[in-house]
């Protein structure tokens, strides 16, 4: 077994599938598992089903395949409750976002539960969530809604967060790059504000 492997299932509880009759194999932890030297991560389901996939003579999986589960359970990595089926596009025959742009590598991804991500989007997303104050305050109230209706879920929403930061090298990446380019965002409207002041001052 390898390193991963063996990381991987000690994070897995299947006596409590055992102990309720589901027979789930339920994750323990949270995210996607990061896999060992930095190297990228994989959903769990298709962690699994490619660590069991000789023992059960399953079938391999392709790109344009994702795995869905028949008990219903996010957190079960037991391979006899996933399904293999074809990832959906937005509507049948699309081959673009909602907005226009095309569905290719180049502009978007499946993400692990089968939708489309379109990365023009995002980045159009991200772009007025930074520059538009009105559309940061919608955002900003649809949160603090989400946190009144259910703090608990809202706690357990971040500490399943804090998890993925810890155990997902890829992510953790991602995260200290844009808490950098925030800060040096900051610094730069800082220095043209106090540039502003001083050409004032002369």
């Amino acid at each position: 077994m390898s390193a991963d492997a063996e990381r991987f299932w000690a994070k897995v509880d299947k006596e409590a599938g055992a102990q309720d009759g589901t027979g789930c194999w339920l994750w323990s932890a949270s995210g996607r598992f990061g896999l060992a030297h930095g190297r990228s991560s994989v959903t769990l389901r298709r962690f699994a089903w490619a660590a069991l996939q000789e023992d059960l003579g399953l079938e391999p999986l392709t790109q344009d395949q994702i795995l869905r589960m028949s008990c219903s359970r996010s957190d079960c990595v037991n391979p006899e409750h996933m399904e293999m089926a074809s990832k959906p596009l937005r509507r049948p025959g699309s081959t673009s976002c909602a907005r226009g742009h095309a569905m290719n590598e180049e502009n978007g991804y499946w993400a692990k539960d089968g939708t489309w991500v379109c990365r023009p989007c995002k980045r159009d997303h991200f772009r007025r969530y930074r520059q538009d104050p009105g559309f940061l305050a919608k955002q900003s109230a649809a949160s603090a809604r989400y946190i009144a209706a259910d703090p608990q879920r809202a706690e357990h929403k971040r500490q399943r967060q804090l998890q993925r930061y810890r155990d997902d090298p890829e992510y953790r990446t991602r995260i200290k790059a844009a808490a950098r380019a925030r800060r040096e965002r900051l610094k730069a409207e800082a220095d043209r504000t106090k540039n502003k002041k001083e050409s004032k001052g002369g």
